[in-house]
């Protein structure tokens, strides 16, 4: 990347690690945009990472982002709310096929985002594959997460690994609990409107 600073009659040429902290500290605002974009085609990682989170990219730059196949921008995309709203059910089947735990993990954590609020992919699609890998830490992520249908859950407390089985039914007992928090309120609403005089 050929990328120079020039101050006055002065001039520079950066390096990634002067780069990189460009894209950290400059302003995220919309006439950056294509300063941004031209940033993304660096082969840094660091470098994109800081700038996955940034609100004023253009959708191509927010595709680059996504389609980076280093782990670690793969990370800081999942758990971006700016980049994740962006991603597609094939781009989740890609991630899914790393299999790396802490990007598992965010998924797992993060259900409600990318199958409700995102609608990027099912929640059942989203849930059947996080609940057949083999990383007990993305199961036991699966398991504590009470947005995880109780189908999944019921399945999870079967789980080989006994703390993710224990989650499970921990997870299954609390969202129990909040049924019945629930139906007590309900009744008792109606109870105070059957008091009310006609």
């Amino acid at each position: 990347m050929n990328a120079k600073l020039m101050i006055n009659n002065y001039e520079i040429t950066l390096g990634h690690k002067g780069l990189e902290e460009i894209a950290f500290w400059l302003e995220d605002a919309p006439e950056n945009s294509d300063i941004f974009h031209e940033l993304a085609k660096s082969e840094s990682s660091a470098l994109l990472v800081n700038l996955v989170d940034k609100e004023h990219l253009a959708r191509l730059t927010v595709r680059m982002l996504i389609e980076d196949s280093s782990l670690e921008v793969m990370r800081a995309v999942i758990d971006s709310r700016h980049a994740r709203k962006h991603m597609t059910r094939r781009d989740m089947e890609a991630y899914l096929a790393t299999g790396d735990c802490e990007l598992l993990s965010t998924m797992a954590r993060d259900l409600e985002y990318f199958t409700e609020v995102y609608e990027v992919c099912e929640k059942d699609w989203l849930c059947e594959k996080l609940a057949g890998q083999k990383d007990p830490g993305v199961r036991f992520a699966l398991a504590e997460n009470t947005d995880t249908p109780v189908q999944v859950l019921e399945d999870l407390t079967e789980d080989d690994d006994p703390d993710v089985a224990r989650q499970a039914e921990k997870t299954l007992a609390e969202i129990r609990e909040a049924e019945e928090d629930e139906d007590e309120e309900d009744d008792e609403d109606e109870d105070e409107d059957d008091d009310i005089p006609l």
